[in-house]
């Protein structure tokens, strides 16, 4: 103890056994999950299959260069969905989707008003005709 006697902790002892027990944390039995291990019950097996065909269809051509391995992930990280696992495929396989550009349309710039009065004054102004109108006055 401190000199003045007084100690800010308290000291208690407890037993971690007590506070925390394994069973509330772990449990034998999965559930619906299959003792396979690898945490996927029967509808999830069933959502893979499907969807795994469903990738190489899409896939086309370049399924033949992906593992049903590589599409299982995909469709596992993705929540099974079709369209964001082929194109994560497709983008890991360096195959960009050829992306349809529109036309460009030559946009007319907008004439300034600048621009405009120069026009005008160009319209308004009298024709010249080579020689020197203006004389010039002696300081």
């Amino acid at each position: 103890m401190p000199a003045g006697g007084f100690s800010r902790t308290r000291n208690v002892d407890y037993d971690d056994d007590d506070i925390y027990d394994d069973d509330d944390y772990f449990e034998d039995d999965a559930g619906d999950v299959d003792a396979g291990g690898d945490g996927m019950t029967e509808d999830d097996k069933e959502q893979m299959r499907v969807g795994t065909v469903k990738v190489r269809e899409a896939l086309g051509d370049m399924s033949d260069f992906t593992s049903d391995e590589q599409i299982q992930e995909a469709l596992w990280h993705y929540y099974y969905d079709i369209g964001k696992s082929v194109s994560y495929l497709k983008n890991k396989l360096g195959v960009a989707e050829p992306k349809q550009e529109a036309p460009k349309q030559e946009k007319a710039k907008p004439v300034s008003r600048f621009d405009q009065a120069a026009s005008v004054a160009d319209q308004n102004a009298p024709a010249t005709t080579g020689k020197h109108t203006h004389t010039r006055t002696p300081f």
